[in-house]
């Protein structure tokens, strides 16, 4: 075998497998998909203001620092996310009480005003609609300094997936569990 027919022989392999990768691509991306991504986007320790401390609305003695946490959760599939999907609610359950939790921003393009349920250190979402991109970003304020978050939830032909922070907060990073999805 001479240099030539060495060099023809490598294209040949080169452009069967360049032919296999983008087959492989385009079946992957054909292929339907039901995702939903939870991701921290900002994580902050607030001291107590007055001004803080007159818009909580608790009986309970308020602690000297709190965390403001944002959390987006997006469909980051390729099918949109119908209410009727979610065979058990998504909630985002953290070691401290819940003090407070509104939503910030809503690109799910939904009718219906989204109202979360607070419970204790629950926080559980509305079955809602989501297309394709579209997200909900909520602010959520914690009694305590340090935190974990588990999220739980189930999707019919689909899966709810944990997006690792890529920030770390100036008291310590957040640590991740995943209950069963």
């Amino acid at each position: 075998m001479d240099l030539g027919e060495i060099v023809s022989l490598l294209a040949a392999i080169a452009a069967v497998v360049t032919a296999l990768i983008s087959a492989r691509r385009q079946f992957r991306s054909a292929k339907p998909d039901k995702e939903i991504s939870i991701e921290i986007l900002s994580d902050t320790i607030l001291p107590l203001t007055k001004e803080l401390e007159d818009e909580i609305k608790t009986n309970l003695p308020l602690p000297k620092q709190m965390r403001l946490i944002s959390v987006r959760v997006r469909n980051t599939g390729n099918m949109a996310i119908l209410s009727s999907d979610y065979m058990e609610p998504i909630r985002l359950a953290f070691n401290e009480l819940v003090l407070s939790s509104a939503l910030i921003e809503d690109k799910a393009t939904s009718s219906t005003p989204l109202e979360s349920e607070i419970d204790q250190d629950v926080i559980v979402l509305p079955a809602m609609r989501l297309r394709p991109r579209s997200s909900i970003t909520i602010n959520t304020l914690l009694s305590g300094e340090h935190s974990r978050i588990t999220v739980r939830g189930l999707i019919a032909d689909g899966e709810i997936v944990m997006v690792t922070p890529s920030m770390q907060s100036i008291a310590g990073s957040w640590r991740w569990s995943e209950g069963p999805n």
